[in-house]
């Protein structure tokens, strides 16, 4: 489970899993999707594309990946089919990698079952980039835009702007 604020990387970390697992071993089956497009998907299933379909595609998969969490709360029906989701993985000795924009804790309102499941594995906090970071990040950025940036210029962002890498590239798109 991996929670953090927005621009701390926490979709980085996931695409970074699925591609790696995926390049790694081609026999894996691996899912990476957002708690949206879950959602999406089960209430289409509901609606008539069927159930059983939708369950052998999310419970059958070697990893599932899933993005913004927190999407899912109010969503009582979605919750249910999630817990049951992760039951049937865990059962099956299959892995699962959530993110979230806040900590497992914070999202007591899931209930107990799918607080207590989020919080039975490894649960890593993720903090906005430090200064350091931010200058790797506006260099890497720079270079991949192949636009020069002085490193007055790379000091002066780094310093401004706070750890989103997202408002570090938009600021680089507007100079």
């Amino acid at each position: 489970f991996l929670f953090g604020p927005a621009g701390s990387g926490k979709t980085h970390l996931l695409e970074g899993i699925w591609s790696a697992v995926r390049s790694g071993s081609r026999d894996r089956s691996v899912l990476y999707l957002t708690a949206e497009q879950f959602t999406s998907m089960f209430l289409d299933a509901l609606r008539g594309s069927g159930l059983p379909n939708f369950r052998y595609k999310y419970r059958h998969v070697d990893l599932l990946l899933i993005d913004d969490v927190q999407f899912f709360l109010g969503k009582r029906a979605t919750l249910v089919e999630l817990q049951n989701t992760v039951d049937a993985l865990q059962r099956e000795r299959r892995q699962v990698v959530l993110a979230a924009d806040r900590s497992p804790a914070e999202l007591a309102k899931f209930g107990p079952v799918l607080t207590t499941r989020f919080s039975g594995g490894l649960v890593c906090g993720l903090e906005p980039a430090d200064r350091s970071t931010r200058l790797r990040i506006l260099e890497r950025l720079s270079r991949r835009l192949q636009v020069p940036l002085p490193d007055e210029v790379q000091t002066l962002l780094a310093d401004r702007l706070d750890g989103d890498a997202r408002r570090l590239a938009g600021a680089l798109h507007r100079l």
